[in-house]
């Protein structure tokens, strides 16, 4: 049956969408930079988290108004960690790994909106689903390592991509909501879930204060800038456009970052993607992409 992409949705919107998701692609870009500095893992989630927290507090200036419920609250909070944990995932895995199980996201929101919102599993669904988790089986060639120091920046990006989802659905559950306070609040929980990686995960807290305490007046300069001018305004575009744009479509729009992470690593880091990561990053672009398809009338 032929199909079409759902309409009847601000240009502005989706433009504004499509560049934060650009922007997002190359985010494993500052994230290794700070590794020249000596900075890694944990402390480079804890650094952009008070950066970006610290930055988004302007924001409240031209902020509007609105209504914040409990499930705002702790929707932000969890978008948090998918923060977090996504950040800490760049430096422990390949960047074409950790974007591509992170986009399991719109396969976690289709199965979350099935089983609390009443979303009915049709065979559009199920179709989204089976694209998703056959790009991850393909990626990994039918096998996914349970151990090392890669494994966990695996198992950290699939995290990430289902807290992302949960955040989402708990958040945008109402547009009439202060989207400033949200950014803020997603970077609060950052910053907790940050602090507390830094302790279970045993990450040495001397060696990364001596690091940051030697470098700290370029680590100061990179992270404000970052903060200001990047992490703060990307972040408030990506959570506003969750507030205008339907789900399913705001999935898709986002998988623009995973083909600017794909080619910027490749090219950049020289990142392996041969033929089985391609048709991986197809398969899950396809998951996305059946969550904007409807049958014409």
């Amino acid at each position: 049956m032929p199909v079409a992409i759902q309409s009847k949705v601000s240009p502005r919107a989706v433009g504004l969408v499509c560049a934060s998701a650009l922007l997002w692609g190359v985010y494993w870009m500052p994230v290794r930079a700070l590794e020249n500095f000596g900075v890694s893992g944990v402390w480079t989630a804890l650094l952009f988290s008070v950066s970006g927290l610290i930055a988004s507090i302007p924001l409240l200036v031209w902020g509007r108004t609105g209504k914040i419920g409990w499930q705002h609250i702790l929707g932000a909070l969890i978008i948090g960690i998918a923060f977090t944990l996504y950040a800490i995932a760049l430096t422990y895995s390949e960047i074409v790994r950790v974007v591509l199980l992170f986009y399991l996201a719109p396969a976690w929101s289709t199965i979350i909106e099935c089983l609390f919102y009443k979303r009915v599993f049709t065979l559009k669904s199920m179709l989204g689903l089976f694209f998703s988790f056959l790009g991850i089986v393909v990626i990994f060639r039918g096998e996914l390592p349970l151990d090392g120091l890669g494994a966990l920046g695996d198992w950290m990006a699939l995290g990430a991509g289902l807290c992302w989802s949960t955040g989402s659905a708990l958040m945008f559950s109402s547009n009439k909501i202060s989207v400033p306070a949200m950014t803020i609040l997603s970077y609060v929980g950052a910053t907790v879930v940050s602090v507390a990686c830094l302790v279970l995960l045993n990450e040495p807290i001397s060696a990364g204060l001596a690091h940051m305490q030697t470098h700290w007046k370029p680590l100061l300069l990179a992270c404000s800038l970052l903060a200001i001018f990047y992490l703060a305004p990307v972040t408030a575009i990506t959570l506003w456009g969750a507030t205008v744009i339907p789900p399913a479509m705001m999935s898709f729009l986002l998988t623009i970052e995973v083909i600017a992470a794909v080619i910027s690593s490749a090219i950049l880091l020289g990142e392996p993607f041969g033929l089985i990561e391609f048709a991986g990053t197809i398969l899950i672009i396809a998951g996305a992409l059946t969550e904007v398809l409807k049958p014409k009338a």
